[in-house]
């Protein structure tokens, strides 16, 4: 009972955000003037859609990836009808991580050790954010990126620098701390600290790495084909800094699917760079209707989705079942 009351609570809590956020930028933007913005280009629109889905497949080559570098064997077939499923609960439920956690939970039934279901997602989740960092910080340093301040350049930097010291320092804690823990715990903890490590230390990580940043590159190149769509002038550099940045913060599981969080943080920061906050609105706006329509084969790989994880469900209990019949036998 107070687990379901802690997921309502938290699930209002995030639609309250999101609400707050959305408040917040209908009063810094003229939503009369937003109106006046008109699809300039249809073809950057198609083109702009037709990327969004293409990147859906580059995830499910990253989940691929990861998860058979850590060691869960699974096809790519399954892992595109997977991340387009999780996709699509990720806009659905409120918060953009639903689907993510979803997907990476059906890998119990793949077989693996305890806790590598949620040491890949993590891993995902890490190669998401480094590399939107990476490139974030590259483009700061490389780009005039004229009135930016320096504190929000150096913010970004910092999280960086941050989340390299926190992954290094969950090794150690892990190790200095092991016979603390409790043996659920640390196992968790080891396969997480594993799972990241292979990001660097094996091919098929460094390859969801390289995945991870084309992601983002990408997400970038969307960002600016959604300002030729709405006839905004954006430059590329601004889109290198500025679409990582709000990603990441739209991927933190306190809002509904990044909705209000994404825009407002958009707004903010192109208004630094001198674009009106109507026409960042505007492109911001087409860039999430365009993420949203990217998930809707989602809802067609779902019926797929389910019904493979009912079946490797039933036969994971079948064999533990076959197993525990074995031990009694042997006794």
């Amino acid at each position: 009972m107070m687990t379901r009351t802690k997921t309502v609570m938290l699930a209002a809590i995030k639609v309250a955000i999101t609400a707050g956020a959305i408040y917040l930028l209908l009063h810094r933007v003229d939503i009369q003037q937003v109106l006046t913005f008109r699809v300039v280009s249809v073809a950057a629109l198609v083109s702009t859609l037709a990327a969004a889905m293409l990147l859906v497949f580059i995830q499910a080559v990253r989940w691929y990836l990861i998860a058979n570098a850590v060691g869960i064997p699974i096809r790519v077939s399954k892992a595109i009808v997977a991340v387009w499923f999780g996709h699509f609960l990720n806009n659905l439920l409120p918060t953009s991580t639903a689907g993510d956690l979803v997907r990476n939970f059906t890998l119990r039934y793949e077989g693996g050790q305890q806790g590598q279901w949620l040491a890949i997602f993590v891993a995902e989740k890490f190669a998401a954010m480094l590399t939107a960092l990476i490139i974030a910080s590259w483009s700061a340093a490389t780009n005039a990126l004229p009135g930016m301040p320096w504190e929000v350049k150096f913010l970004v930097a910092a999280v960086l620098v941050a989340m390299l010291v926190g992954y290094a320092s969950l090794a150690i804690v892990g190790k200095l701390l092991s016979r603390h823990l409790s043996p659920r715990l640390r196992i968790y903890l080891s396969e997480i600290v594993s799972a990241i490590g292979t990001l660097v230390a094996t091919p098929l990580g460094r390859y969801a790495l390289v995945c991870s940043a084309i992601i983002n590159l990408g997400m970038a190149m969307i960002f600016f084909m959604a300002s030729i769509v709405v006839g905004v002038r954006l430059d590329i550099g601004t889109c290198l800094f500025v679409v990582p940045v709000f990603s990441v913060i739209a991927s933190l599981p306190i809002s509904y699917g990044g909705w209000g969080i994404r825009e407002l943080s958009g707004v903010h920061l192109l208004g630094f760079v001198g674009i009106a906050s109507d026409a960042a609105f505007a492109v911001t706006a087409v860039y999430g209707i365009v993420n949203l329509l990217s998930c809707l084969p989602g809802l067609f790989a779902g019926r797929i989705f389910v019904r493979s994880a009912k079946v490797q469900r039933s036969a994971r209990n079948a064999e533990r079942a076959l197993h525990t019949d074995d031990a009694s036998v042997g006794t």
